[in-house]
């Protein structure tokens, strides 16, 4: 089971990744998006509170188990691994962003802004 929630982390992640890519690629033509902007959105996605109301809300099937075990390690993995990584990620594209390095607020201010 082990197995198939990493490979269902690996699929989440591919899927967030199209589903921000499609609509920024094509709102780009009347909308400017700083480099990173797809990245961030990706990584950054929702944590998984609707996710888990569907998983629980399958009826007493034999996948209902697989499903919910899948579900779980996504919405952690979603809330520990991306939650921790999310200010550093951040920080990497400001400075991509920024020409002058200077002017990207450090990670760990609490009132830090990219904008």
């Amino acid at each position: 089971m082990l197995l198939l929630a990493g490979i269902a982390i690996g699929v989440v992640l591919f899927a967030r990744w199209v589903s921000v890519l499609a609509p920024v690629l094509i709102l780009s033509r009347f909308q400017k998006f700083t480099k990173g902007t797809v990245r961030i959105m990706t990584w950054g996605g929702l944590r998984g509170g609707i996710a888990i109301a569907l998983a629980l809300s399958i009826p007493d099937v034999p996948e209902r188990t697989l499903i919910v075990t899948m579900t779980y390690a996504v919405v952690i993995f979603s809330i520990v691994v991306q939650g921790m990584t999310i200010g550093p990620l951040l920080q990497k594209t400001c400075h991509l962003v920024k020409d002058d390095p200077d002017e990207c607020p450090p990670c760990e201010d609490e009132g830090a802004s990219l904008s």
